[in-house]
């Protein structure tokens, strides 16, 4: 039998305010969905454990602020990230057009590390501006994995926080 071994990740979260980051952790790692929206000052960290084959990881899971006045401050965050969750809202192309902007900050201050792209509230259908085959095209030219996720109802949320984990193991 493969002998278990334990591992620690920091994964930061990011992508414009009020996406859903928050809510996102929260239904990863407390199983939790709350409506109402509060803006995270600076940053929140949140520890969550899995096992993912013969693994032990604890993800040191890195709310990061999406407000433009921590502008500033975010690459402070972003040292010694193992990986990154880019994460945009599908009813507001906005959150989507500003992707590449989080994506271009990430890489200058944490280097080429794995990522996902996630499109989240894909449980608001009826209102979704960003469309699936969008996304996919922004994913590939990010060299990330794509998932669309609603934090609301639990779509997908545990296989993009179990996919950005292996991601990571793969280059341990």
């Amino acid at each position: 039998m493969a002998r278990e071994r334990k591992f620690v990740f920091k994964i930061v979260v990011i992508g414009d305010g009020a996406v859903g980051k928050t809510s996102l952790i929260a239904r990863f790692a407390e199983k939790t969905f709350q409506a109402e929206y509060k803006p995270t000052l600076g940053t929140n960290i949140v520890i969550k454990e899995l096992k993912l084959d013969n693994n032990n990881i604890k993800l040191l899971l890195w709310d990061i602020a999406g407000q433009a006045k921590w502008r500033d401050v975010r690459h402070l965050y972003y040292k010694g990230a193992q990986g990154c969750i880019l994460v945009f809202d599908v009813t507001r192309p906005g959150t989507f057009d500003s992707i590449p902007s989080w994506q271009k900050d990430l890489v200058k201050f944490s280097g080429d590390i794995p990522r996902i792209l996630l499109a989240n509230k894909v449980d608001l259908s009826d209102i979704r501006k960003i469309t699936t085959e969008q996304a996919q095209v922004s994913a590939k030219d990010l060299n990330a994995a794509y998932f669309e996720t609603s934090a609301k109802d639990g779509t997908q949320v545990n296989d993009a926080f179990a996919k950005i984990s292996s991601l990571i193991l793969n280059k341990v």
